[in-house]
């Protein structure tokens, strides 16, 4: 997920995505299995996806931690239902309760939100005026899973936008 590209002003003057695939490498080291297999393994069958993903590889076949992971909306909501329940799927807690709040907080004072600017936890959003429970994931090219806990809503948009970067230059 990335500040990237239109849209609102991202709060996040330390975002960098080589840190995630770096963590990525790490796992992949400490558990002898590649992202795909950890992903496969501990949410997409827990979870009922319907679809097979596509991730963006290297040469080696490794996955980019940073991005690149595409999947069916259906499965984006899936996967967002996770995070409304606080990381619990049909009565199972499959992820922390406490490390999904920890990954909707801001650990910092500067990835606070802020009028007009997004808060940031871990790879997750926090709206400028947001409730407590309300936050939401983005992908580069437009992708959008926002989570409102309160309110018992999961929305996703998944989109290509190719002039991502055209702001940039």
């Amino acid at each position: 997920m990335t500040g990237l590209g239109r849209g609102p002003t991202y709060n996040c003057r330390r975002y960098v995505s080589m840190d995630i695939h770096v963590i990525g490498m790490i796992l992949r080291r400490v558990s002898g299995k590649s992202l795909i297999e950890l992903l496969q393994q501990n949410i997409w069958n827990t979870i009922g996806m319907e679809s097979d993903a596509d991730w963006l590889t290297d040469s080696q076949g490794s996955a980019f931690a940073l991005g690149g992971l595409n999947v069916t909306t259906r499965d984006y909501a899936r996967f967002g239902r996770l995070l409304l329940n606080n990381g619990a799927f049909n009565g199972k807690q499959i992820v922390s309760a406490a490390w999904i709040k920890a990954a909707t907080t801001p650990q910092a004072d500067y990835l606070q939100p802020q009028v007009g600017k997004l808060g940031y936890g871990y790879q997750i959003w926090l709206p400028s005026e947001a409730q407590q429970g309300e936050f939401f994931c983005v992908g580069v090219y437009g992708q959008y899973i926002y989570v409102n806990q309160k309110h018992n809503v999961v929305i996703v948009k998944n989109s290509a936008d190719l002039g991502f970067l055209d702001e940039l230059n």
